[in-house]
């Protein structure tokens, strides 16, 4: 069983994918978080670097975007003869900026639908080679009349159950998207002219209607809408006041920014994402099995593997994905993991290349970054921070610069916490190693340690005096 579940009446829209029960992809789609893969800019060329054979391209972001030549003609000819600094034109995002790179751009343009592809700048017409090749033909011979100079499409696999005038409505209003793009982007600065809708639009496209067994939304005009664009579809399509989003999503959400993920038989996942690859281990300390160590090793990789990929998936990890297998010492064992991870990643979408097993028994691997992971963007930011023994360390090194200095005393204000781990840790007192004395108190607000005043001693005794403060005088 598949089911669609279509999330809209909140700010943030959100649409959850379950196959047989599991969570198996997710998508998030809120203000000044937008994913843009597809969005269509007019943008100013900036910079041209033949030596990179590449552009950098103002539209209208924090960051320059990013024209490989490639992306513009597959000739021989140079970047530089293909495109000039100050040009302006449309452009479209084909991967979102990651990290500190800026977006991926595309001259070949294209704008996709439930059934078709437009091109308005590539004239040809491809059928899907699912479909059977008697209709591919007959649809290529009936498209190219109706198709203007220089346009091109492709048709989905999903069209395979549609009457041809459905696909005409369709390419008919695509087309007009595109002119009223082209409209919008006349003597304008840098700005974006087409949006694509990540929940619902491009979460339908992804998820074809014809393999899915059901699509459940909160909104019923939603509901409605998507049953006109797919009326042979339309019993899957249900409405459903309150599918229990907000509890489902907000779990979801949550098991989304754990770097620990329990698997099968007492395994785990301990996932770390960085900027330059997703680090995948596999923990093995509660498998319960019988079987001699390398078996063991076997047998746990190979129950590990359907998770590895739904985590994939789900997380919406890209990039390179190295994956550390319990280590395995026989290349046939190596080999059955290779084989049971490319049957488990056959059904996903997104491209995805196995390389094999490194030296170190580590399997690599990548998958198509077309938006930064679920993690990321759920996930603040936090800087980094000491532990508490650390703090410890650092207090003592602080309070022995005072040595040096004209001050007769120092007020330290301390945690209970931290003032129990100063006691445990440094065994001679603090005190004996200067010549000023120290006055420590506990500061309810604080977190650890913070000097809070240093000078005369006649000074510190009075600020003591003024505040109330008990001191601890055993440092």
């Amino acid at each position: 069983m598949k089911r669609l579940y279509i999330s809209v009446q909140s700010t943030e829209r959100a649409a959850l994918l379950e196959e047989n029960n599991q969570s198996t992809e997710v998508y998030f789609d809120r203000l000044g978080k937008k994913a843009r893969v597809g969005d269509i800019y007019y943008g100013k060329v900036e910079k041209v670097d033949k030596g990179l054979q590449a552009a950098f391209i103002d539209f209208g972001d924090e960051k320059n975007g990013f024209l490989r030549k490639q992306e513009i003609s597959h000739g021989q000819a140079g970047i530089e003869s293909l495109i000039t600094e100050g040009e302006k034109r449309l452009f479209q995002i084909k991967k979102e900026n990651f990290g500190n790179k800026g977006a991926v751009l595309t001259t070949e343009i294209s704008i996709a639908g439930s059934y078709l592809v437009y091109l308005p700048y590539k004239k040809q017409v491809s059928v899907s080679k699912k479909l059977p090749l008697s209709l591919q033909e007959e649809w290529k011979v009936e498209l190219e009349e109706f198709l203007e100079k220089n346009e091109g499409v492709i048709v989905r696999t999903a069209a395979a159950e549609q009457p041809f005038d459905v696909l005409l409505n369709e390419l008919n209003a695509l087309r007009k998207q595109w002119f009223q793009a082209v409209e919008e982007s006349e003597n304008k600065k840098p700005h974006s002219v087409y949006r694509n809708k990540l929940v619902p639009d491009e979460v339908m496209r992804k998820n074809l209607i014809n393999e899915l067994d059901q699509v459940i939304v909160d909104d019923v005009s939603l509901a409605n809408s998507l049953r006109e664009r797919f009326p042979a579809s339309k019993k899957k399509i249900r409405w459903e006041r309150d599918w229990d989003a907000t509890n489902r999503i907000a779990a979801l959400q949550e098991r989304l920014i754990q770097p620990v993920v329990p698997a099968s038989r007492g395994t785990e996942l301990h996932i770390s994402e960085t900027e330059a690859m997703v680090v995948i281990d596999i923990n093995s300390k509660g498998y319960s099995g019988k079987m001699n160590k390398q078996q063991t090793a076997l047998q746990v990789n190979l129950a590990v593997v359907p998770e590895v990929v739904r985590q994939i998936r789900l997380r919406n990890l890209s990039g390179i994905i190295m994956i550390d297998f319990i280590t395995m010492h026989s290349s046939q064992m190596e080999n059955k993991v290779f084989q049971a991870l490319k049957h488990e990643l056959a059904k996903e979408r997104i491209q995805t290349q196995i390389y094999g097993f490194t030296k170190l028994g580590i399997l690599e691997m990548t998958r198509k970054r077309e938006r930064p992971s679920w993690q990321s963007f759920l996930q603040a930011d936090h800087p980094a921070s000491f532990t508490l023994e650390t703090k410890v360390m650092r207090l003592e090194r602080e309070l022995l610069k005072y040595k040096h200095t004209n001050h007769e005393a120092v007020l330290v204000g301390v945690s209970n916490e931290f003032a129990a781990a100063v006691k445990r840790l440094i065994s001679d007192r603090i005190s004996s190693k200067i010549s000023q004395v120290l006055f420590f108190h506990n500061h309810s607000l604080c977190d650890d340690y913070f000097i809070e005043l240093a000078g005369s001693r006649e000074m510190v005794e009075e600020f003591v005096a003024s505040r109330g403060y008990h001191i601890d005088n055993t440092f």
